[in-house]
C-alpha cells in the first residue's frame, strides 16, 4: 500500500483496496457499524491512552493512475 493525502491506497490496478489513516499518528481508521462512525482501529473505549477521534463520514479516495 502506498501513502496518498490521508490513505493507504493498493497501487495495483487489479486492486481498490484503502484505508483511511488517522491524522495525528498516521495509524488506520476502520468504519464500527455499531456507532456508525469512523474511528481509530486500536480505540479501547474508556482504556489509558486510547484515541477517540472519531469521523462521520471519510470519502473513498479518488483513482489515480500510477498510485
Amino acid at each position: 500500500m502506498k501513502q496518498s493525502g490521508r490513505y493507504r491506497i493498493c497501487p495495483s490496478p487489479d486492486c481498490n483496496g484503502w484505508v483511511a489513516i488517522y491524522p495525528r499518528s498516521g495509524g488506520d481508521m476502520i468504519y464500527r457499524d455499531r456507532g456508525k462512525l469512523w474511528g481509530y482501529s486500536h480505540f479501547k473505549g474508556e482504556e489509558q491512552g486510547s484515541r477517540r477521534h472519531r469521523e462521520k463520514f471519510i470519502e473513498a479516495p479518488p483513482r489515480k493512475p500510477g498510485i
